[in-house]
């Protein structure tokens, strides 16, 4: 008979629930370097080693921030292309959808501080797992239905992803946000263009 979850568990898993929400609005708010896990720590109404049983220390908070963002943004992406039959549209639905994401600053905010707070191996590693994954089904239904036969996969993965993020942060740095989001989205729409065959 299997062990029944406890409200040990329970509590545990929910307890790690109240400091992720926490820390992901403080580093939106304040940037990594900026937050403080004083101030989480005493919003959470927990005690320090409370905190530091769930994550070793503020970048490990940070890590579960971002990964928790990288989920969302492959989930965005694997929704809105539920309805598409052209693999083309699909791949690139799914790579604007990402994008839209960082139209929220909360969202720049972390792609921002991610280069600096964990290293790059690592990024990859949760890339891997969830927005690279979903790019990987994108790309290889795009090359099923006769779409970049000529180009690497896995390069190709990475030049896209490089594309959406870099963009993303840029949105930081205008006045009009969704105007820039819609001139973007119309240049990653022509290149893509340009190499699909």
């Amino acid at each position: 008979m299997a062990k029944k979850s406890g409200p040990n568990k329970e509590n545990l898993e929910a307890t790690r629930r109240v400091f992720i929400d926490i820390a992901r609005s403080e580093f939106c708010r304040e940037g990594f370097y900026k937050a403080s896990t004083a101030r989480i720590v005493e919003q959470a109404n927990m005690a320090r080693g409370s905190l530091y049983y769930h994550f070793k220390d503020k970048r490990a908070l940070f890590r579960a921030v971002y990964e928790e963002l990288l989920e969302e943004m492959a989930l965005t992406m694997k929704k809105s292309v539920a309805q598409k039959t052209d693999p083309w549209d699909a791949l690139i639905t799914g790579c604007l959808a990402a994008l839209d994401l960082f139209t929220q600053k909360e969202n720049r905010q972390i792609i921002i501080d991610v280069q600096t707070a964990i290293g790059y191996s690592e990024r990859i590693e949760l890339l891997k797992k969830t927005v690279l994954l979903q790019l990987d089904i994108l790309l290889n239904q795009a090359r099923n239905g006769g779409y970049l036969k000529k180009l690497q996969p896995e390069t190709l993965k990475l030049m896209i992803f490089g594309m959406l993020s870099e963009s993303g942060r840029s949105f930081e740095l205008v006045d009009d946000v969704l105007k820039a989001r819609e001139e973007i989205g119309e240049n990653f729409s022509i290149f893509m263009d340009g190499v699909r065959v």
